[in-house]
């Protein structure tokens, strides 16, 4: 660009000749006197110099551009025709590389932590939401024939096991109910139950009171269809009516009905039987071992002594449970026929276990 000569200027200016001054001094104002002093200092007259030429820069030749516009007072340089074309500069011997800016490490992370997160919403909606869904590949277990024997067999056992408990249940209810009546008039003196018979006897101090529980035996669902075999009267003191009834029991209902089946055998039947309801084993012995259908089939006679109230409890218990035994015949009576008192009763039973 063209520089302004300020300097030159001024020389200039010291070299004219001073004019006289006016003849007429003229009294400046204040004012006026300010802006006159202020106004020697300026110039009016700027002198551009021409820009200093390099060495090797006098072959240049500078055209003056006279187009029209915004650009009329730019000079356009041209290179003489026959100079040779110029070479890339190397940068890199007369500069230091300039300093690399840093790479930032921020959107990195930040997409990192996303796919992180994006990861384990997936794996929290898959556990506890689809999860549950899914249901597992059922695996087709192809049996063999042996295999398919022994589960034959095995379901049959199951079916002939429950319709034993089944059917021993049943006639042990009767018992049962009998047991849950409200027997204030009259005592149990025995009971038998033999097969699909069922005989008890009661002890009434006079026929009113026999009379009465003859009516709640009506009222009852579960006894209600009895008869009355003999009624005794016996004198004395401790006299009194002693009758005789037979109860008529239905058979059970046809069909396998009911869960699995327990299988004991009758050493750990009486063990547990004697703890659980604190009676006393008098006697033990096996009548019989036979073999039926796919079974063999233990007989065995079991004496218990005890309180009226645990022969009670034995007997609802063989009422209730699905076990592999049939109870083939049931007494119980008190030891002494002429006190009878409840502390002293004696339970038989001959029960058949399916071994």
């Amino acid at each position: 660009m063209p520089k302004y000569n300020l300097i030159d200027d001024l020389e200039s200016e010291e070299q004219k000749p001073q004019e006289p001054a006016e003849s007429v001094e003229k009294k400046d104002s204040p004012a006026d006197s300010d802006d006159t002093k202020l106004s020697e200092y300026i110039v009016e007259d700027i002198v551009v110099s021409e820009p200093e030429m390099k060495p090797g820069e006098d072959d240049l030749i500078v055209e003056k551009d006279d187009s029209p516009g915004d650009f009329a007072d730019q000079q356009k340089f041209t290179v003489p025709e026959g100079t040779p074309p110029m070479q890339p500069y190397d940068l890199g011997s007369d500069y230091e590389d300039e300093k690399q800016p840093g790479l930032n490490y921020k959107p990195i992370l930040i997409g990192i932590a996303a796919v992180a997160a994006i990861i384990i919403i997936y794996f929290a909606i898959d556990m506890f939401f689809l999860s549950g869904e899914q249901t597992p590949e059922t695996e087709v277990v192809v049996e063999t024939p042996e295999e398919k024997m022994r589960r034959v067999r095995e379901e049959q056992k199951q079916n002939l096991l429950l319709n034993y408990s089944n059917s021993n249940k049943h006639r042990i209810s009767y018992l049962s109910a009998l047991i849950d009546l409200n027997t204030t008039d009259v005592k149990y003196s025995s009971f038998l139950l033999y097969g699909s018979s069922l005989n008890f006897e009661v002890f009434a101090k006079n026929r009113d009171k026999l009379a009465r529980f003859n009516i709640l035996l009506k009222n009852s669902n579960k006894a209600n269809n009895y008869s009355i075999e003999s009624a005794v009267t016996r004198t004395g003191s401790k006299g009194g009516v002693f009758a005789l009834y037979n109860l008529d029991m239905t058979p059970p209902a046809p069909g396998v009905t009911g869960g699995p089946v327990a299988s004991t055998t009758p050493s750990n039947w009486v063990t547990t039987t004697t703890n659980q309801f604190g009676l006393n084993l008098t006697s033990q012995r096996q009548i019989s071992n036979r073999p039926e259908n796919i079974f063999s089939i233990s007989r065995n006679e079991f004496v218990f002594e005890g309180s009226e109230s645990n022969c009670n409890k034995l007997i609802k218990h063989l009422a209730s449970q699905n076990m592999n035994l049939n109870t083939h015949k049931l007494m119980l009576l008190p030891r002494d026929q002429r006190l009878m008192s409840k502390a002293a009763y004696e339970l038989r039973l001959i029960i058949d276990f399916y071994l």
